[in-house]
């Protein structure tokens, strides 16, 4: 409803936030996950929940809500643990254009092992650039194991990583929409 609509209300839900789920209710997880709600894991799945701020557009930077056309918000995030850095990394898509138009990943960190504890879920760094083909519109970004003997001893996978990964993502150019792997990362500390 235009008449009510409004733009601040809508960027403060802006637009990757946490939920928790016990392990134990993943056979059965309807209504089971609680979402962050600025104090602890306490919303109902189905409830708003308070994004991670850190990672909200500033609207004097164009940041707005997910609704809006023009404005721009991280979205599609895919979280690791990387044992060479020892941290949580997260890869996210930049809209910033309707219908999720972006050409670029973001990347951030999170140094505490145990997000569940306090606020540490929502202690991510500011993103930073990891790669931008304008032109392109790309989402849902994530990092993969190399195909490689260490990565098997190491039981690498999508959920942890060492110091190399292939970054995947799905690449929307022209008439084609591929998911693709141009680029290996190497974390250096």
């Amino acid at each position: 409803n235009s008449s009510t609509y409004d733009s601040s209300l809508e960027w403060s839900g802006q637009c990757i936030s946490v939920a928790r789920i016990s392990v134990g209710n993943l056979e059965n997880p309807v209504n089971k996950a609680k979402r962050w709600d600025g104090a602890g894991f306490n919303a109902a799945a189905d409830s708003v929940g308070v994004p991670v701020s850190s990672l909200q557009i500033p609207q004097q930077e164009g940041g707005g809500p997910a609704s809006s056309p023009t404005a721009k918000y991280f979205w599609g995030p895919s979280v690791s643990w990387n044992t060479y850095l020892n941290c949580w990394v997260m890869l996210m898509a930049k809209a910033e254009g309707p219908s999720w138009k972006g050409s670029s990943i973001y990347i951030s960190f999170n140094k505490n092992a145990d997000l569940g504890t306090g606020d540490n879920a929502q202690q991510w760094s500011a993103p930073q650039l990891l790669v931008d083909k304008p032109g392109h519109t790309i989402w849902y970004p994530s990092l993969q194991p190399e195909s490689s003997v260490a990565n098997g001893t190491n039981k690498y996978s999508s959920l942890k990583l060492g110091q190399k990964a292939r970054l995947f993502y799905k690449d929307n150019y022209k008439d084609r929409g591929d998911y693709i792997s141009e680029y290996t990362l190497e974390f250096v500390k």
